[in-house]
Parts: C-alpha cells; sequence; structure tokens
C-alpha cells in the first residue's frame, strides 16, 4: 500500500449523497443550461477534438499531433475560459466530441464527489452528477460510455457521455485511487475495461478486466506474491507475439511493475524496483509499439517512486536500461509521480525537480528542464507533447501551482501560467485548447490569443452570510451584489445555489428545477461600466431551507474571479402549516437529535430526513403533532449547515429546521476524558496531497494583540483563544475576523473551555482569577478570585467547572453563578488540567510535586487515591479503558487503575513529557521535549512505534486515521496514526500548546501572535 504522496488513501470531504425529500424528484439527466445546450457547432468532430482517456491514448503515449499549438506560438497562449468544479481537481480532464449534442465535452470529475461535462465552447457545465465520494483517477469514454473509478465505496460506474445518466455500477472492493482505467479490444476478445484496485491494509488491490457492453467481470486476478495492490494508471499494447497486454505498477512493499496477458489476466512478465523498500509505482506505462524505434519487441517506459526511469522491452519483460534520475538531478526525495510522454525517440517525463528528456533507445539524456532554466519544484503531472513535427512543446503542471509549456527539443519554458493551487492534472489536448485542472477547483483552457491579465472581482451585499430571514412566500429569495472589471469588462455573474447543505440538491434556473450536481445560473446584471449590479432570484419551498449562494464574475476575455464568494441563509417555514422544532441546532456526527413538529395529517406517518438519508419514520397524534425519539446523525455524515425535513406520508405536507452537522472542540482535549481525539473526523486522514506541505493549508492567520501560549477552543462557528496580553478573543471561522475581544486582566496561558448549552466561555488567568464570558457577546458573567495564577485549563461538566490553581488547589465552580462550590489541597501547584471521567464521577490531577490524585465527585467530593510519579505531571492525565495515563517530566508515562490508583505499567517515552497526549482505539501517543512521537498499546505499554519529529513537542491531538502534533521551534505535524509524517506547516514562531480539529479544519496558537486555521487546500472551513 502505498505511504505517502499521490498514493495516500483517499479523502470524504464535503460528501454529496442523494437527495432525500420525496418533494424533491430529480432526473437521472441534469439538463444543460440553454446557451450551452444550444450552442452551433459542426455537423462533424473538429479534427484533433479528442482526448478520450488518460494521456490521450491506450499506450499513454501523451502526444497529440494538433498542429494549433507549437514553439513558434506558445507565447501567445493565454486563458480561454476557465470553470469552477465545486471541488479541487486532481484527475485530469477526457475531451471527446459528441454527435447528439454536436459539440465537445471536457469531463473532469473533483475531490467533493462531482462528475462533470463541460463544454470545451464557453466552459459551461452541461450536465453533472454528485456521485457522493472523491474521485482521483481519471475517466474515460468510448462511444457514449463513459467509466469513472471512485475512491471510496470503490466501484466502477458506466454513465451515458451525453447525459450523465448512470447505465451500471461493478464494484470493485476497496476503491480506485490513481489507477486510471484503460480500455482496449484484444484481438478476437471484447472491449474490455482494464483498472487496478488499491489495497486497504486489509483488502488485497486487484486488477479487474471488465466487459464494456455488458458492466460483467472478465477476470481479477492478485499477481502479487506479497499482499498489495495497484495505484498506477492502467496501459494497454500488444507485444511482438500478438499477445495483448495491460501493464501497470504495484504498491509497496511489492513495488513492480506487471504485465498481463489482457484475454486472461495470465501474469507474462514483473519487473522489480532496483531500490526496493517502499519505492512502489504510481505511473502508468508509455508503450512503444513492437518496430518503433528500430525496437523489434517494443518497449515499455515506467517512472518509478525510487526517482529511476525504466525501459523494459515490451514483450520479454526484460529491462534494456535504467535512467537514474536522483543522479541525474541530485533530487534526494521521492519521484517518479509522472507518466512519461514518448514523442518519436523521446521520453519525457516528470522528475522531482522538473521535466527530463531521455533517448527512448539508449536511455541516455537529452536535456534537464532544471539546467534549460531555473531550478524547479516537483511535476507529478504527466508531460502532454503537441504541435507539428519540429515546433513540438510539452505542456505540464508543478506543485508551484504553475502550469508550463517548453520546447521539446530543448526544454526551454515558453509560457506559464500560475493557478491558485498546486497542479498534478495532466493536460488535455482539444482542438488547439489545452485543458489541465487545479488542486483550486478550476478546470483551465488555454489557448493562442487567451487572456493573461487580471481577473474582475465580485461582492455579494445580500443576503448577509449566516443570516435568519422569514420566508417569503411565492416571491423569490434573491442575492445581490456588484461585479467590478478586471483587465476586461465583466461579461456576467455566474451564482450556483445549493439548498440544504453539502449534502442538498443546486438550483438550474434553465430547467426551474433543483438538481442533483452543481449549476450556474446568469444573474441578472445592470448596465455595463466598471461595476456592476447584479441579482438573482431562486424560489425556497414554503416548508423554509438553508440556502448557499455562491457566486463569481467572469470577464468578457474568459478570467473567472479565482475566489468564490459564498453566503449561507436560513429561510424560515411560513408562519402557517407544517412546523418542526430540534432538540438542538447543533448536533455531532455520531450523536442524536429529538425532533418535534405540528401542523401534520392525524395519525399519519411522518418521514425525517436529512438530504440524500432517512433518518426515521414517526406517527403524528390525533391534533397533527409529533415528538420523535432520538434520531441518530451518522457518524459519515458532513460537515455543514442543513436541515432535518419531516414530511407526511399521507398528506404531504412538509417542514425543515435548520440543524449545522459540527464537531466542537469545546475544551482542552476536546472531551472531559481529555482524549484529544476527535472521533468522527474522516476528511483529514483520507486528504490526497502531492507532499507534506500541501496537505492543510492556511485559510486564515488571526493576529492577536499578544503570543497565545494555550491551545484553542472551537464552537459555534468561532475559535477562542487567550493571549500572554490579557485578552480572551473570539474569532469568526468563515472571515477571520474579530467577533469580539475581553480584557481577562492577566496573562492566558492555557485554554478556555466552552459550554454551547449554557452560552459560556471560561478561561483561567495569571492574575488568580477564573472567568466567564457570554459566548456571544464577550460581556462579563462573573469572575471568581483563587489564590494563585491559573494556567491549569477549566473543565466543564454538568454546571461545574473544575480548575487548578498554583495556590495548591482543585477548585469545584458553579458554572452558573461562579460560587466556589468546594477546594481540595494538593501537594504542589497545579499548572496541568483536570481530566473528568463521567461514568464514574472521578475528577483526576497532576500537580508540581509529581503527585496524582483522584476525586470521587457529584456529592461531598472525597479523595479515590492519591499516587506519586518519579516528575512533575504539568499536563493533564488522560482517563481511558478504565485507566488512568500520566505524563511526568522525568519522561515515563505511567498506567494506575481509575478505581483504586494501583500502578500497571510505566514507560520510558523521552526525556520529558510536558505536554498534552491523545488517546485513540487502544493507543496512547505521547510528546517528549527530545522531538520524538511515540504511540504505545495502553493495555502492556508496548511501545509500536517512535517517530522524531521536528523540535519539543507541546502537545498531540488525534482524529480518524490520523495526529497532529505542536512542536516548540513552531513546526505543526500531521501524521498518518502509523507514524508516517504527510504534512508539515511552520508558525511565525514558537508554538506551546496543542491542535484543536473541528469540521476537517486544524487550529494553532502561536508564540508570533497568531491564531492558525488550516484547511484542507486553504479552502473554507465547513
Amino acid at each position: 500500500m502505498p505511504r505517502n504522496t499521490l498514493a495516500a488513501a483517499d479523502k470524504v470531504w464535503l460528501a454529496r449523497m442523494a437527495l432525500a425529500t420525496a418533494a424533491l424528484v430529480l432526473p437521472a439527466l441534469i439538463a444543460a443550461p440553454a446557451a450551452a445546450a444550444t450552442a452551433t457547432a459542426p455537423a462533424a468532430a473538429p479534427r484533433y477534438a479528442d482526448w478520450p482517456t488518460f494521456h490521450g491514448n491506450p499506450n499513454l503515449t501523451g502526444v497529440s499531433k494538433d498542429p494549433a499549438i507549437s514553439t513558434l506560438n506558445a507565447a501567445q497562449l493565454g486563458v480561454r475560459w476557465m470553470t469552477h468544479t465545486f471541488g479541487p481537481v486532481l484527475s485530469s480532464p477526457v475531451t471527446k466530441y459528441s454527435s447528439a449534442r454536436h459539440e465537445t465535452l471536457a469531463y473532469v470529475a473533483n475531490e467533493n464527489g462531482e462528475l462533470e461535462a463541460i463544454s470545451t465552447a464557453d466552459g459551461a457545465i452541461v450536465w453533472a452528477d454528485s456521485i457522493g465520494v472523491p474521485m482521483h483517477a481519471t475517466p474515460t469514454v468510448i462511444g457514449t460510455h463513459l467509466w469513472i473509478g471512485t475512491a471510496v465505496s470503490g466501484r466502477m460506474l458506466r454513465i451515458n457521455a451525453n447525459t450523465g445518466a448512470v447505465q451500471c455500477r461493478v464494484p470493485l472492493g476497496t476503491g480506485v485511487d490513481f489507477a486510471s482505467p484503460v480500455i482496449g479490444t484484444p484481438p478476437g476478445g471484447p472491449t474490455t475495461l482494464y483498472v487496478g484496485v488499491q489495497d486497504n491494509g486489509a483488502v488485497e488491490g486487484p486488477m479487474m478486466a471488465i466487459n464494456d457492453s455488458t458492466c460483467k467481470v472478465e477476470w481479477k486476478r492478485d499477481p502479487y506474491p506479497v499482499f498489495s495492490g495497484s495505484w498506477s494508471p492502467d496501459a494497454f499494447g500488444v507485444n511482438a507475439h500478438g499477445v495483448p497486454l495491460v501493464i501497470f505498477g504495484s504498491g509497496d512493499p511489492d513495488c513492480a511493475i506487471y504485465a498481463l496477458n489482457a484475454r486472461t489476466g495470465a501474469t507474462l512478465w514483473r519487473v522489480r524496483s532496483l531500490v526496493g523498500g517502499l519505492s512502489d509505482f504510481g505511473t502508468g506505462a508509455a508503450i512503444s509499439p513492437p518496430g518503433r524505434n528500430g525496437i523489434a519487441d517494443g518497449m515499455a517506459y515506467v517512472s518509478g517512486k525510487d526517482r529511476i526511469l525504466y525501459g523494459i522491452d515490451l514483450t520479454t519483460g526484460k529491462l534494456k536500461w535504467h535512467f537514474d534520475v536522483g543522479a541525474a538531478t541530485g533530487a534526494s526525495h521521492d519521484g517518479g509521480r509522472s507518466t512519461a510522454a514518448l514523442a518519436g525517440r523521446m521520453v519525457v517525463f516528470g522528475t522531482p525537480v522538473g521535466v527530463a528528456a531521455v533517448d527512448a533507445v539508449s536511455g541516455k539524456q537529452i536535456w534537464l528542464s532544471e539546467k534549460a532554466g531555473p531550478s524547479d519544484t516537483e511535476v507529478p503531472s504527466s508531460p502532454l507533447v503537441t504541435g507539428p513535427a519540429g515546433h513540438q512543446v510539452v505542456v505540464y503542471g508543478d506543485l508551484n501551482g504553475y502550469i508550463e509549456v517548453t520546447s521539446l527539443a530543448t526544454g526551454q519554458v515558453l509560457y506559464r501560467y500560475e493557478t491558485g493551487g498546486y497542479v498534478i492534472s495532466s493536460a488535455a489536448d482539444s482542438a488547439g485548447n489545452l485543458l489541465i485542472g487545479s488542486s483550486d477547483g478550476f478546470l483551465y483552457d488555454l489557448a493562442i490569443g487567451g487572456s493573461n491579465g487580471s481577473p474582475p472581482a465580485t461582492t455579494m451585499t445580500s443576503p448577509a452570510n449566516g443570516s435568519t430571514i422569514p420566508n417569503p412566500g411565492r416571491r423569490p429569495v434573491t442575492a445581490k451584489g456588484t461585479a467590478t472589471a478586471g483587465s476586461a469588462p465583466v461579461a456576467a455573474v455566474d451564482v450556483a445555489v445549493q439548498m440544504n447543505g453539502p449534502s442538498g440538491p443546486w438550483w438550474n434556473a434553465a430547467t426551474r428545477k433543483w438538481q442533483q450536481g452543481p449549476a450556474y445560473n446568469k444573474a441578472s446584471a445592470g448596465s455595463s461600466g466598471a461595476t456592476r449590479t447584479w441579482s438573482l432570484g431562486v424560489p425556497v419551498p414554503a416548508q423554509g431551507s438553508v440556502l448557499t449562494f455562491v457566486a463569481r464574475a467572469v470577464g468578457r476575455d474568459g478570467l473567472v474571479e479565482p475566489r468564490l464568494i459564498q453566503h449561507t441563509v436560513t429561510v424560515r417555514p411560513v408562519k402557517t402549516g407544517p412546523h418542526v422544532t430540534l432538540s438542538s441546532g447543533h448536533a455531532a456526527p455520531g450523536t442524536g437529535l429529538r425532533v418535534a413538529g405540528k401542523g401534520f395529517g392525524s395519525r399519519e406517518k411522518v418521514s425525517l430526513s436529512l438530504p440524500g438519508l432517512h433518518l426515521g419514520t414517526v406517527t403524528a397524534h390525533a391534533d397533527g403533532s409529533f415528538a420523535s425519539p432520538v434520531v441518530s446523525i451518522p457518524t459519515a455524515f458532513p460537515y455543514g449547515l442543513t436541515a432535518v425535513t419531516a414530511k407526511g406520508t399521507r398528506s404531504g405536507r412538509s417542514a425543515t429546521a435548520p440543524v449545522t452537522i459540527t464537531g466542537p472542540w469545546s475544551q482542552l482535549g476536546y472531551d472531559p476524558q481529555r482524549t484529544a481525539d476527535q472521533p468522527f473526523d474522516h476528511v483529514l486522514s483520507e486528504e490526497v496531497t502531492p507532499g507534506k506541505q500541501h496537505r492543510m493549508m492556511p485559510y486564515w492567520v488571526y493576529s492577536a494583540s499578544a503570543p497565545i501560549e494555550g491551545s484553542p477552543a472551537v464552537a459555534d462557528g468561532r475559535a477562542f483563544a487567550g493571549d500572554h496580553g490579557g485578552t480572551l478573543s473570539a474569532v469568526d471561522l468563515v472571515t477571520g475576523g474579530l467577533a469580539w475581544s475581553a480584557a481577562v486582566g492577566g496573562s492566558v496561558d492555557s485554554s478556555p473551555a466552552v459550554d454551547q448549552a449554557a452560552g459560556l466561555v471560561v478561561v483561567g488567568s495569571s492574575n488568580d482569577k477564573v472567568s466567564a464570558y457570554q459566548e456571544r457577546s464577550g460581556a462579563v458573567a462573573w469572575s471568581t478570585g483563587t489564590g494563585g495564577a491559573v494556567t491549569s485549563s477549566p473543565l466543564i461538566y454538568h454546571g461545574v467547572v473544575y480548575v487548578g490553581s498554583d495556590d495548591h488547589k482543585l477548585y469545584a465552580i458553579s458554572e452558573k453563578t461562579g460560587q466556589v462550590l468546594w477546594t481540595r489541597t494538593l501537594p504542589g501547584p497545579v499548572d496541568g488540567s483536570p481530566a473528568f471521567d463521567p461514568a464514574t464521577s472521578t475528577v483526576v490531577v497532576g500537580d508540581g510535586t509529581g503527585t496524582v490524585t483522584a476525586f470521587r465527585v457529584g456529592g461531598a467530593p472525597s479523595r479515590r487515591w492519591q499516587v506519586t510519579t518519579g516528575g512533575a505531571v504539568d499536563n493533564s492525565p488522560v482517563i481511558a479503558q478504565g485507566r488512568v495515563f500520566v505524563g511526568a517530566a522525568n519522561g515515563v508515562v505511567y498506567s494506575f487503575s481509575e478505581s483504586t490508583g494501583k500502578p500497571g505499567w510505566s514507560r520510558q517515552v523521552g526525556t520529558s513529557v510536558t505536554g498534552s497526549m491523545a488517546f485513540q482505539a487502544g493507543h496512547l501517543y505521547v510528546g517528549a521535549a527530545d522531538g520524538s512521537l511515540t504511540a504505545l498499546r495502553t493495555g502492556s505499554g508496548a511501545v509500536m512505534w517512535s517517530e522524531p519529529l521536528a523540535g519539543p513537542i507541546t502537545g498531540v491531538s488525534a482524529t480518524d486515521g490520523m495526529l497532529f502534533t505542536e512542536s516548540s521551534n513552531g513546526t505543526v505535524s500531521g501524521l498518518r496514526i502509523g507514524g508516517e509524517v504527510v504534512w508539515l506547516a511552520r508558525a511565525g514562531s514558537g508554538l506551546s500548546g496543542s491542535p484543536a480539529i473541528m469540521d476537517n479544519s486544524v487550529f494553532v496558537g502561536g508564540e508570533d501572535n497568531g491564531l492558525y486555521c488550516f484547511t484542507p487546500y486553504g479552502e473554507p472551513v465547513v
């Protein structure tokens, strides 16, 4: 299984689901906007219009004979159009002329689970399907059949290329990562789709052959001598004996290149990595057929993560030559993530520092791009070669976000365009257009004469973001704003509208229907000028809804505002008719809600649902009211504002109530037990990136007035952090702007605690006080004195605040009044934070003498036990599995019985453990002052693994499949649960807290006064 970079496991981020309510019956065909559907086009396909599969053809040669773009005119390239797909584009586009629609369509899949058909004429979305799970692999199309594989819930889908209607689904077992399928017709056999399946650590990933006509599996093979799978694009060819081949690479630990008989699946040859280890293969094979370049047997050219390009005899599997990219370029990090292009006798491929060209016959170096120009970053994008003979160019993208066009002959850069994200997508050539995607979510069309100017800009003046408005009845809800010209006048403003959150339907103004999959709608625009007003109205159901408006300005030169302007508004139901209320306006995945309603039919069944999800059915009382038992929010339901719908099955009456699906990190360590484990945030572990620096990007950085030395608490759309200057700040998660601030009176060196139900934020400070503030306004609710400075992070449970102080005391304070309920004196100062187990009403706290004390609370508090460790306990204990785990300044982790304090195991893990620890699924993750992060089995204390990180670790937090740490040298690290570092970021100076994880985002406070919000691709917090 690949261990890093492009081979990382897939993610589910803003997953799209099928629609929930019967009132929103959606057609399988998503109609095109009228302009796109009626666009005039030639009766026959334009020359060179089709680029139907990854790298252009089944041999994956990546070469187009289109003469439109060459070394003679490449400098005149520019953007012809750019279309945002509503999700990062890591796959590559393919194109096919549609004789039914009389236009060429580009097909592209994104990380949000959208598959879209886009007109190459103007970039309009012709149809879109919300598949519901990420798609990393490139689609392939033959005739009217479009095939696409999903990264999770593994399946291959055959879709009508003209309409988007799903025709069949073939289960794969696990999923397709970047293994773009290929279609070939073996001599004497049926037209067949070949796809490699990724293993998931528990289930091996086979190579599969699927009949294009019947959707039936022709054969399925696991050719690996060890547990493995495939994540490389697949190539199809025929060897010198007329045997059809499917060629692909395997993941680690197998790390080999395979050729299977395409008719039977039998293994014909296997070539192992010359380096081994984790040097797996994630690139396709560029196939040179027998006889080309004077090579009778033919050749296959494959680049590996071992920084070696392999030249393999196509018929025998003998390694004819290899080119050591690492030695040639001096690169020491992984490469080999770019499928080579084969243009005549030149093999062109991406390297860790640019692009290289070698001789196809001898393997000798022809040129390196960094020698022809400045040193560059890695190019995982697979190059496209296009243009007339003698003037061909190479097109690719890089991790710096550039689309570059170079001379095939020399490697000299002739043109470059900077996108808003890294580019690992590979270009398609379609009748003089270069189509390529970026992680910024755009599909770009570059053509001769396109624009290199500045894009227009948009504002949305109404509705106010986050507002709640009355239901307008039969009138629409209207979004309004302005659009300002860039280098060209504003041609239009496109507005996409989604109902009921990230799983809901989209409005299509052309069809006047809500549909599954994104659609852009042309807003009404005011008179031309440098700034134009715009508006778009959308009908809403009487039962109310949540509407998200996304606007973009489009210039006459084809440039589009790169930053989408997004506002979300809640529309109340009409005052008469059915109404629904919820027990809470917030719910975390895996928790429950109670739903109550009135105005339904007498004793009728009422269906309760979220978009795409049936929650349950209740029976209304005689008066039409009902009160449901707890309905569960699935653990995989996406974060964000959505709505619960209740619909009478007999009367058809319906009503909705808004609810925000969120996983608040409301206090140090996430929960009272201080496990620091956000249990249902799947997206961060499934994020696919090309390098450690790209996994998460800053969405915003708020500048506080002084260093932030504690950890933030995040809840209810705000991040709360105290600073060393004595200010408590509440920062809006959407804008990164200050919502309010309060002067605490002394430095705040610990984490605040938020009680959403009570609407309070509680914080301790160095001025010997614990204070509570109104969550929404920052007004002081109460302030209570202690006998010493409070560097302990407060813990709130059932109306009681537990907090330690330097006066050697543990305080229990009434959350409502601030009155001290009781105190208990401990042997030393309490700089660390208490942990609480609700199941046993036990509070555990450590102190500066190394003593750990447990109290039974609930009635009159009493000491359960007291033990001594070998060093000061300045962090928080962790309670899990009936045990208490404590890290001490002597570098030892201790395990005690929660009920008796009886010592269990102890384990030396480093020089000192002063930061917070994390517990997940029977493992304890401990950071030490020597920079080591250690995973311990909680049952025995055995070391699972230990990983050296960038600097002394001040805190560890966990989520599904991922660990995040802070180090005092300012490094934030993200690791897979097995210890592999997959993300690194640097703050402006030191760090001293632990990360807070909420709704696919990571929050960190820094000593450079910065409060950092990191999100996947730097996109807005959900």
